[in-house]
């Protein structure tokens, strides 16, 4: 069995700056995106910048498999 080959979809959910709450529901994305096929990887949060090193998004990701 060959091993399979898959692509990813990075989604950005940006933070409100006033309380750094997301914008996005993020258990809602997970189940909009399952339905269309794609499988949770993981939630990427880059490292704070700036000067007060404010967080200003994370990334959702996804991966389903593709035709070789």
């Amino acid at each position: 069995m060959a091993n399979p080959k898959y692509e990813y979809k990075f989604v950005t959910v940006e933070l409100d700056e006033s309380n750094l709450d997301p914008k996005m529901n993020h258990q809602a994305l997970i189940e909009r995106m399952a339905a269309q096929g794609w499988r949770f990887v993981q939630i990427f949060s880059p490292p704070p910048t700036g000067f007060f090193r404010d967080q200003h998004h994370y990334e959702v990701i996804f991966e389903r498999p593709v035709e070789a």
